[in-house]
Order: C-alpha cells, then structure tokens, then sequence
C-alpha cells in the first residue's frame, strides 16, 4: 500500500490554488452527471449520481453516492451509502455507511463505514483497507487487506496478506483464497484450512507477538485513519466553502482587525461549554441535553477547524482578488495541509492544534455576530 507520505502529496496537491486547474464544481439538493467530465469533479448533494465518464478526480460528499461511470483518477468521498459499478482507475478512499463496489478498482480502497460489500466480479488491484464494521469480500483483491475492528468474510482471491484485528467473527468458505499470510486477532479462531491459505497462519490476541510484517502493516493503518481525518474535514470544507463562502472568508477580516479579541473569545467558549454540560450532567433530568451539548462541541470544534485552516491559507497565499467558492476551497485545503504538517512536530504541535481550535471557535463567533448585527439593523430579529 502507498505510504502516508503519498497521502500527504495527494493532499497537498488539492491545496494548490485551483485557478490553476480545470475543474468542474456542482451542487445542490440531487445533483446527475449525466455528461461526460473532461476535468476533475467536486460535487456536494443530498443525492450524487454520476453516470458519465470522468476524466479527472473525483470529490464527492451527499447522503447517497452512485458511481456508474468509470473515473481516471481517484475518488474522495463522505455518504451515507455507496455504489460503484464504475470502474475507478486510482485510489477510492471513502467514508461512509454502506460501500457496494461491482467495479475494478485500480489502485487501493481505503474504508471507513458500517458494512462493505465487495461483490463477485469486482478487482482491486491495490490493496483493500477497511475501519469497522462488517465486509464481504467476494471478488479479487490482488494486493493486501488490511481490516481493523467489526467482522470480516473472505469468500474469494486474495493474492496478497491478510492481516487483521477483529472485534467480531472471521468467515471463510471453500471458495476462499489467500496465497500470502493470514495473520488475525478474533474472538475465537475461524474454520481455516491449510489449502486455502498459501503462506503462514497466525492467530492470537497481542499484536506484540505478531511478525515485523503485521506490525508494518498496522502502522500503516493508523497512516490511514490519519489521512482519513484529514480527508473528512476537507469533505466538510468543501460543503461550507460552496454554501457559504462570503461566512468563512468574512471571518478571515474580522479575525485580522480583532486578533486578541479572537482568541479570548475562543478560550472562553470551550471551559463555558464544559461547565455547561457537567451541569447538565450533574441534574439526571439534563443528562441528554448534556450530551446533545456535548455532540454540537464536537461539531463546533470540527467546523473551527475548518475556520481556522482558511484563516491560515489566507495568510499565506496573500490574494486580494475576488475568489469564486471552488477557489475558497482550495485556500482552505493549503491552510489545512500547513496546520497538520505543524501539528506533526513534537511539542510544538499540540500549541498548535490548541492555538488554531480556539482562533477557530473565535472567528466562528466573531462572524456569529455580525450576522446578528446585520439581520438586527435590517429588523429581522
């Protein structure tokens, strides 16, 4: 599987200013591609079909994604639910509730979601890497899988390792083929036979006792969550950025004039909202409304993230010209990758991370409150 760096370069790439590329950009409550794509596609709906070619990426975040029509590059993607009857020549990295793939994959399928289908006559030619949840695979896998947690079903061809820690049940069948490794953690150990498995078999419960190659290959999962987190607030920067670009920029001004002011207000939210929920935790009758509270943090931490990385691209790409939403985006992903790659220096880091939240919630706040001040002035509360 391709190293985390190779993630970072994808990612990297996305934070480029996007006047410089061609791409196409859609939106809206449904959104049909039913057109050929000759650039890449970044597209944000309740419901995403795309049943043309596309010559490009593909960005993708709705309830439900349906991916009839073969993609060149690769494809990014947050849902509900999943199908890919296309064939997808590069990576396919998802996050989602159901995945369904009846396609041939070119190169790895990287999922978080609650189950994967693989179905019979699909290929994925790179490796198969999933988070949670139950899969079934009953196509070709012609690299590696890798599974963390939930429940996995090898029900055909795996040319490659299979490593995996299970919470759940690990199921075979006569049809099943690994012709490398079966190194696994589950509860109690599956009906494997020796012909179904080329290499070793290896079953057990410390990861401590497994060989060098399962521990490379859980080091590259955790590379993946990471990148996976990264992906995640890129999906939901990109919705914010096409619905309300003018909110997110506009906090960027007020950020600058008021930087104190900012971060004061930002360090002030985070111990208000805390003593908040515990006091609602304290009285059993607000017990879920502290956990709603506590749910809406979350989100408001998630969303300064994104206020924050747009307020960072912004500083350093300097544009004072006028940009269009999908260009908002790709101030947001630059500021992003900056404020990770710091994130990653010892010590430093954390400073980093805390410093960004709180001018995040900050700004979030600041821009709050001048729309309340406007839709005071025009009598609308």
């Amino acid at each position: 599987m391709k190293k985390f760096g190779a993630i970072i370069s994808l990612l990297l790439m996305l934070a480029v200013p996007f006047s410089a590329f061609a791409l196409t950009a859609k939106s809206g409550e449904s959104v049909l591609i039913d057109e050929a794509v000759q650039t890449d596609l970044y597209v944000a709906a309740g419901s995403v079909r795309v049943a043309e070619a596309v010559n490009g990426d593909v960005l993708a975040a709705g309830g439900n994604l349906n991916m009839s029509g073969a993609v060149t590059g690769d494809v990014l993607g947050l849902a509900g639910d999943v199908v890919i009857d296309g064939d997808i020549s590069d990576d396919v990295r998802m996050v989602a509730g159901s995945v369904s793939v009846n396609a041939t994959i070119g190169g790895d399928l990287i999922l978080v979601g609650g189950q994967t289908y693989i179905d019979a006559d699909a290929v994925i030619n790179g490796d198969l890497v999933v988070f949670g949840g139950m899969t079934e695979m009953w196509g070709t896998v012609k690299g590696d899988i890798l599974v963390m947690g939930g429940e996995l079903g090898i029900y055909g061809t795996v040319e490659g390792n299979v490593k995996a820690e299970l919470d759940n049940q690990l199921r075979v069948s006569d049809k099943t083929s690994i012709k490398g490794n079966l190194v696994y953690d589950a509860p109690k150990a599956a009906e494997v036979t020796a012909t179904m498995v080329g290499g070793e078999i290896i079953f057990g419960q410390k990861i401590v006792d497994r060989p060098e190659m399962h521990r490379g290959g859980l080091w590259e999962m955790k590379a993946s969550a990471i990148a996976f987190s990264l992906l995640t607030t890129l999906v939901l920067g990109l919705l914010l950025m096409l619905m309300v670009p003018n909110l997110v920029a506009g906090s960027v001004v007020a950020v600058k004039e008021k930087p104190l002011m900012t971060v004061l207000i930002g360090f002030a939210v985070v111990p208000a909202a805390l003593f908040a929920i515990l006091l609602c935790f304290i009285s059993v009758i607000g017990i879920k409304l502290g956990l709603l509270l506590m749910i809406k943090l979350a989100g408001m931490l998630l969303v300064a993230k994104i206020f924050a990385a747009y307020f960072a691209g912004s500083l350093i790409l300097r544009s004072k010209k006028k940009l269009k939403p999908i260009e908002h985006f790709g101030v947001f992903a630059l500021g992003l990758i900056a404020i990770e790659l710091l994130t990653l220096v010892p010590y430093l880091g954390f400073l980093v991370q805390a410093a960004a939240l709180l001018l995040g919630l900050g700004a979030m706040c600041m821009a709050a409150m001048t729309i309340y001040k406007r839709l005071k002035k025009e009598h609308l509360v």
